[in-house]
């Protein structure tokens, strides 16, 4: 059972999670194995919201170590010292990326939902990474489609989008043919759907059905909560992420969401 509420788009499977929680109905054991399930779930969700307060607790000693750095960096003189405080640098903003992904998976935000123009949001979020195409030369087509509103949290699928969009650009960074990263729109009467499609390595087929599993991630250092955390986000909304990709030709990422009429 897939945990989204938009209907599959032929010849496409979301990639989704089952789901951890289950009407009795839909278990075929006993009351008891079902209290069992419950009693688990209750004891993961504790584990949940301790984990999430080390994460925090984690967070500080780690800001302290990187101002310090900082302040080293500017008072040494040795080019080989330096060079290590940077190393050391980056290694704690890896650490906070991966702390700060862990939250959002742990401590869920209330979202706020109002009308949204995927189309505006698009153009936006691509030009908060117009920088990081140009450093890479990434040639970025974009295609936008007459499309309705949808009602979502703008944050929230803003965060989707960047991720895709930097998903897209990490796959293309260091080959040598023509690296082009193409952002569409388009809708019909059930659904918005913005699409992010790069020409970069590909996905492995056998890879392919993982991904979207949490620690799964074909990065050297990718920590695979990205696309989890983006695919929940999606199903919060009654959306769904699909991918399509071949290794060697690129992926094609299709967030879509169903158009309401509250």
């Amino acid at each position: 059972m897939f945990l989204n509420n938009h209907p599959t788009q032929p010849g496409k499977t979301p990639f989704c999670q089952k789901q951890a929680g289950c009407p009795l109905a839909e278990h075929p054991g006993s009351f008891e194995q079902y209290q069992d399930t419950l009693i688990r779930q209750e004891r993961l969700a504790a584990l949940g919201q301790l984990a999430a307060s080390l994460a925090h607790e984690i967070r500080n000693p780690l800001t302290s170590i990187r101002g310090f750095c900082q302040l080293l960096d500017a008072q040494l003189t040795d080019e080989r010292c330096r060079s290590y405080l940077k190393i050391l640098v980056h290694e704690v903003d890896r650490m906070n990326g991966l702390i700060a992904e862990f939250m959002a998976l742990a401590q869920p935000c209330v979202p706020k939902i109002l009308p949204l123009d995927l189309n505006e949001l698009l153009r936006e979020t691509l030009a908060m990474t117009d920088s990081r195409c140009f450093l890479n030369q990434i040639r970025v087509k974009v295609h936008t489609g007459k499309t309705p509103p949808v009602r979502a949290d703008r944050d929230k699928i803003k965060q989707v989008l960047l991720n895709l969009i930097n998903n897209a650009i990490e796959a293309m960074e260091h080959q040598e043919r023509e690296k082009v990263l193409t952002a569409s729109t388009e809708a019909d009467n059930q659904a918005v759907r913005l699409i992010i499609a790069d020409t970069g390595c590909g996905i492995p087929e056998d890879m392919l059905e993982n991904i979207g599993r949490p620690f799964f991630s074909t990065k050297n250092t990718g920590t695979g909560l990205g696309l989890f955390i983006c695919q929940r986000i999606a199903k919060e909304f009654g959306g769904a992420i699909y991918l399509e990709s071949r290794a060697g030709s690129g992926t094609r990422a299709t967030l879509s969401l169903p158009l309401t009429t509250a």
